[in-house]
């Protein structure tokens, strides 16, 4: 395989999996902001005996702009990634209807039978 070819590979990956990467490092934030860090501030404050401190989630600090700023990253990539699978879908459909003979949409003649033109205004069987 070409170096050419691999970077193709590489990039098309990389297109295909920044959606998942960036929900699961989001997931990754939330969990470790509001249970991990929370739980060992209370097993540090139980162990150390200091006086109780409640853990301020480091994502909420500047009006949440982290969470807004996520929120909207993955749903409009979600969005733009239905939009995708949608345009695929109609292309797919498209490409399966077209008569590879004459290079055009044969389910407008003949009802299926790319040789029956004559038989276009014809209502179906």
């Amino acid at each position: 395989m070409a170096k050419k070819d691999k970077a193709v590979i590489s990039e098309s990956k990389l297109k295909q999996y920044w959606r998942p990467a960036m929900a699961w490092q989001y997931l990754a934030v939330c969990i470790t902001d509001f249970i991990i860090f929370p739980a060992i501030t209370q097993i540090y404050v139980y162990l150390a005996h200091v006086p109780y401190v409640a853990w301020e989630p480091l994502t909420l600090k500047v009006g949440g702009l982290y969470h807004m700023a996520m929120a909207t990253i993955i749903g409009v990539s979600a969005w733009t990634r239905g939009q995708e699978k949608i345009r695929r879908i109609d292309d797919n459909i498209f490409l399966k209807n077209e008569d590879p003979q004459f290079g055009d949409d044969h389910r407008f003649r003949g009802h299926g039978d790319p040789t029956a033109e004559e038989k276009c205004d014809e209502p179906p069987k």
